[in-house]
């Protein structure tokens, strides 16, 4: 249920990124993928839920963070890769949140 060492990814994959510091709330998480084919993918940051929709090789969702009110830097995302039980074909490459 998570992100293996060859990047293959199951039901969800949870992760802690850094937040970088800026005048408004608006961040973008994109991650980049391999081999998936769903035009979207729920993505919840921090505990809001948002819908992350494909751009090529990537996902991209735009998110509310207000970041003077983390006690630290960082948010903790999870990416809903299916609601089923079976895992899904394809890898997550990389998460970033800018």
């Amino acid at each position: 249920m998570g992100w293996r060492g060859n990047c293959t990814v199951e039901m969800f994959s949870e992760l802690f990124l850094g937040v970088p510091p800026r005048g408004d709330d608006s961040y973008v998480v994109r991650f980049t993928t391999e081999g998936m084919s769903a035009e979207s993918a729920r993505v919840y940051v921090n505990g809001r839920s948002y819908s992350a929709h494909r751009n090529g090789n990537a996902y991209e969702a735009t998110v509310s963070i207000h970041y003077a009110s983390l006690r630290s830097p960082t948010v903790l995302v999870a990416i809903e890769w299916t609601r089923g039980l079976d895992p899904v074909e394809g890898k997550l490459l990389d998460v970033a949140l800018e």
